[in-house]
């Protein structure tokens, strides 16, 4: 690969992490919360129990869980409201709703999984907030409430975002002071994850792309093949902002293929390793915090990255290491 072409793709590079990166803006923002105590409601014919609450953009909450509903009974249309209005007649009402099918009057006891999705007041979510399910009585008799506390504000959170491995993609760039094996910079596209221990995010990172080099035969194309230990953590955040410290230490490996099989494949092959470490900072779009502290996550839990990295690089044509610059756009997301 010619240094033009190379530079051409790693512009393509860029531009496609951008893209992704935007794409997972989405989920950067799009944030699911576990309970840490139960947040259910029974009656003598129905039950509805909470466990999860997702933020999405918007804003808006979806609530989902379980419910379980008896002969003869089915829910009315929910809300989300404050526990300071009467039960069932205020709020804010579901703008879209998942629920098993059930004729009211049906004489068979049925269970399974909700989902509730509302648009979210300002007020929700920080002052104590309830679900309010209606329940309709096929025998004729008037409709009850079953009300499932959404937040109650304890002393402790209640709901949680604490994911304990993170999974991430994105593209990387390598660009030494010096020319290593005739390369001038090294673009590709990285995959990684691995799990947080305590504020520490440790991370195997597994690459491939190419390899811009000036070589005496023009039909030579460059490939490189990299691998990667990083740790990482966020000291600083602000908002959606934050800002982090992370070291590493990679291995990449140069082998240059023939672009046309029909011309010369003179000074083909595998040339060597890279390997060093690299030490930066890493500029972090976070999801948004936690709404109130009935809510806890970890920040960086969702984040897209820039980062920005010094290097020294050791290779077989070079006695001393060669100084260098890493930089990396990616996006990461922690298991739920």
């Amino acid at each position: 690969m010619t240094e033009q072409s190379c530079w051409l793709r790693a512009i393509e590079g860029i531009v496609a992490a951008a893209i992704l990166a935007y794409l997972a803006c989405g989920c950067v923002t799009t944030i699911g919360y576990r309970p840490t105590v139960a947040h259910e409601a029974k009656s003598r014919d129905a039950a509805f129990e909470v466990n999860r609450i997702t933020a999405t953009p918007g804003p808006s909450v979806i609530i989902s869980g379980q419910y379980r509903l008896d002969q003869n009974v089915s829910p009315g249309f929910p809300s989300l409201a404050l526990r300071a209005a009467p039960p069932c007649s205020g709020g804010i009402a579901a703008s879209a709703l998942g629920l098993g099918t059930r004729r009211l009057g049906e004489s068979v006891a049925t269970s399974g999984g909700y989902f509730y999705h509302f648009p979210q007041d300002s007020t929700l979510l920080r002052e104590p907030t309830v679900l309010d399910i209606p329940i309709l009585h096929s025998n004729g008799e008037a409709p009850t409430c079953l009300r499932v506390p959404i937040v109650e504000l304890r002393t402790t959170p209640e709901w949680t975002r604490l994911p304990n491995y993170s999974l991430g993609m994105g593209f990387q760039l390598l660009v030494p002071f010096r020319r290593i094996y005739d390369v001038s910079a090294v673009p590709m596209l990285a995959f990684r994850g691995g799990p947080w221990i305590g504020p520490l995010r440790l991370r195997l990172a597994l690459a491939w792309g190419g390899a811009a080099a000036k070589t005496s035969n023009p039909n030579l194309i460059g490939y490189a093949y990299g691998a990667g230990l990083l740790a990482d953590t966020l000291f600083y955040s602000k908002g959606v902002w934050g800002l982090g410290v992370v070291a590493g230490y990679d291995v990449t490996a140069i082998s240059f293929d023939a672009n046309v099989e029909k011309l010369s494949h003179q000074g083909a092959g595998y040339r060597g390793l890279i390997h060093g470490p690299r030490w930066g900072l890493l500029f972090e779009l976070l999801g948004d915090p936690a709404v109130s502290p009935a809510f806890k996550r970890r920040r960086d839990s969702e984040s897209i990255t820039l980062e920005v990295f010094g290097a020294a690089e050791w290779s077989s044509d070079h006695a001393v290491a060669t100084p260098g610059l890493w930089f990396a756009l990616s996006g990461d997301l922690g298991n739920m």
